[in-house]
């Protein structure tokens, strides 16, 4: 017998969730101030200091390295490619209705794009859970409208691939692939995209290329923030530019994000997506890592999207992502210890430093330095019972902000939001402690919901596609084919 409704049981677990919030944030404090020994409460600051120091250091390398590996891609570029991929598949997975009136403007973006060859085939797949008739009839009739544009002799055509019991982004690409599986030719490149992605001309042209030219097997490309909040435009170049980059020379191995990555067919059927997941992109990547994958980060292969349209929809995007790293924190951080060939040291040390010691200091250690810092003022009596030479270390805190959005103008080269100003990389900057802080508290909050069981898959919100806003990139694209590929 049930004893709650399904109502009072999710209020029972997000009643959970805010209190585990309360007693990791919290809690420390009152032992600090009343209960524990105040050698106890140095210890404990040591601790934190020292693991902040560490996080730090990590980001500082990935900092000092991200030019370098833009520079060896473009270096690794030169020279022509005699392209072999005979069909792409573009696969747009789509939300209805949340996502019905951005569709038109992405599909149009991608039947423009370069392909490798006059004679490459381009199939534009609309994989979409299904919604109510009236909305699936809006959709076949924008994609009869393109085909007929396009006409039946054409290399480049759309088609549309519903599942009606699809509740996520997995399901519909799952379901997607079983539909590639049945095309003739079947495709080299699958490049998956969310439905707001709007691709730069050369894309397939580039990501064709690259896995025809390197032994990478799945490449992810660099999201762009072309319409929203130009502050969280500014994060997203700090992420792809600066961490990315950097992240792939110092583990040896990049990510797939979940949208803007191009995968060789016969990978991405293999490893699939695991539905279960909220960050079933992360997920696929460590099984796709752990299965001997070679995933490699190209800032090249560009594609432009929206922000969440308000703060609240952003709380919820973070929140998600925030449960699905833990989940994928708890799936694969014993590779670290596997007998697995594919992972070097220093693979095995970039895992660790991603996942478990991301997922446990950020959430719970890092930010006893202020608690016990605090607590150790106090209960001392001044400022001078903190050990200083350890201050110097939690400058950190406010000198790395700085370091990234300069890094991250330096190697966006002019391909960021258009409304992207020098005083917003000052305010990002400055706001940093204030915005990570926020983090700190929503990573927590993911926390207990995963503890609570709360794992509800949510769409991001979508608006309609502003035309003032789409980059200079893109209202450029003519649908030019290229024989060959050659970058000075």
């Amino acid at each position: 017998m049930r004893l709650l409704t399904q109502q009072q049981e999710r209020t029972v677990r997000g009643a959970f969730s805010l209190l585990w919030v309360v007693l990791v944030v919290f809690a420390p404090a009152a032992l600090f101030y009343f209960a524990v020994p105040l050698s106890v409460v140095n210890v404990v600051y040591w601790i934190s200091i020292v693991s902040i120091s560490i996080t730090n250091l990590a980001i500082f390398l990935e900092l000092l390295l991200a030019p370098f590996w833009d520079r060896y891609i473009e270096r690794s570029k030169a020279g022509p490619v005699d392209f072999g991929t005979r069909h792409i598949v573009a696969m747009v997975s789509a939300y209805l209705p949340n996502e019905i009136d951005i569709l038109s403007d992405t599909i149009q973006r991608m039947i423009n794009a370069d392909r490798p060859t006059e004679h490459t085939m381009l199939t534009v797949l609309i994989d979409h859970n299904g919604g109510k008739p009236d909305q699936v009839k809006r959709l076949e009739g924008i994609v009869a409208g393109f085909n007929a544009e396009l006409g039946p002799d054409s290399p480049v055509r759309v088609v549309e691939v519903e599942n009606k019991e699809s509740r996520s982004k997995a399901e519909n690409i799952n379901y997607a692939l079983d539909y590639m599986a049945r095309m003739q030719p079947p495709p080299e490149m699958v490049a998956l995209y969310d439905a707001d992605h709007q691709p730069a001309p050369d894309v397939f042209v580039l990501a064709a290329g690259r896995l025809e030219s390197s032994g990478a097997d799945v490449l992810q490309g660099r999201a762009i923030i072309h319409q929203g909040y130009p502050l969280i435009a500014l994060e997203y170049d700090i992420i792809y530019t600066v961490f990315w980059n950097g992240g792939q020379l110092l583990r040896g191995w990049g990510l797939f994000g979940g949208s803007n990555g191009y995968w060789r067919f016969e990978v991405l059927s293999q490893i699939g997506m695991d539905e279960t997941r909220l960050t079933e992109d992360i997920d696929s990547s460590f099984r796709a890592l752990r299965a001997g994958y070679l995933i490699e980060y190209d800032s090249s292969l560009r594609s432009y999207e929206e922000a969440p349209p308000t703060l609240y929809d952003l709380f919820r995007q973070r929140l998600r992502w925030a449960q699905g790293w833990g989940e994928v924190t708890e799936a694969h951080s014993g590779v670290i210890f596997a007998a697995n060939p594919y992972f070097t040291l220093l693979s095995r040390i970039g895992v660790f430093l991603l996942l478990p010691w991301r997922e446990v200091t950020a959430v719970y250690i890092s930010h006893q330095a202020l608690l016990a810092g605090a607590a150790s003022v106090i209960r001392c009596g001044g400022i001078e019972c903190i050990n200083k030479p350890l201050l110097f270390f939690a400058a950190q805190l406010l000198i790395i902000p700085w370091l990234n959005v300069v890094m991250a103008y330096k190697l966006s080269r002019g391909f960021r939001h258009p409304d992207l100003r020098w005083w917003h990389y000052v305010l990002y900057a400055v706001l940093s402690p204030v915005y990570e802080t926020v983090k700190f508290l929503t990573s927590v909050l993911a926390h207990g919901r995963n503890l609570a069981g709360m794992k509800n898959w949510r769409v991001t919100k979508r608006k309609e596609a502003d035309a003032k806003s789409v980059p200079s990139d893109l209202s450029s694209a003519s649908g030019s084919t290229a024989e060959t590929m050659s970058v000075a």
